[in-house]
């Protein structure tokens, strides 16, 4: 059980991130900021990110590492919902920053969890294995968001949407 929790964990929160990498910049635009702008944003949360993998990894050496990856998908997952909804500035820097310390924060603890549960033995294997969903996913995922946002106008639904599966795997991870 442990293994399909995980993997589904990882993947409620990579299709975010690869939606994201691609819808980001264009949500921005939408809304009325300008590309450099955008990439200021884009910059902010992967400036965030950097520190919070250190961060993160520090103190999931310290504490049982599912409730630290269950506050950094909580906290990356709030960061779509705010993105979802803004509208202004703030609301998009604060998105940069929850986000950026949820992506970064949960990127090398999903990995070593695995390794913390299943040992070394296997552990390509295992990662392999537990991240073919997510890759398959990720794929139709920013197809989807830009399929919503041709037929809507907007990217609040599929944002949301991602957000909720977020939510939903931060719940699992405990």
């Amino acid at each position: 059980p442990v293994f399909y929790i995980i993997t589904v964990a990882h993947l409620s929160s990579s299709v975010s991130a690869v939606t994201l990498a691609l819808h980001l910049v264009p949500k921005l635009t939408d809304i009325g900021f300008s590309l450099g702008t955008a990439g200021i944003v884009v910059l902010v949360y992967t400036a965030i990110a950097l520190p919070a993998q250190f961060t993160a990894g520090y103190i999931a050496d310290r504490l049982p590492k599912p409730p630290v990856i269950f506050v950094l998908l909580i906290l990356q997952s709030t960061g779509i919902i705010v993105l979802a909804w803004a509208g202004n500035a703030p609301m998009v820097y604060l998105f940069a920053i929850l986000y950026g310390i949820g992506f970064g924060g949960r990127l090398p603890l999903l990995t070593a969890i695995r390794g913390e549960y299943f040992g070394r033995k296997a552990f390509a294997t295992i990662m392999g294995i537990s991240q073919f969903p997510s890759s398959l996913l990720m794929v139709g995922a920013p197809l989807f968001a830009g399929y919503m946002f041709d037929t809507t106008g907007s990217y609040t639904v599929p944002f949301a949407m991602f957000a909720t599966l977020g939510f939903s795997g931060a719940i699992l991870m405990l």
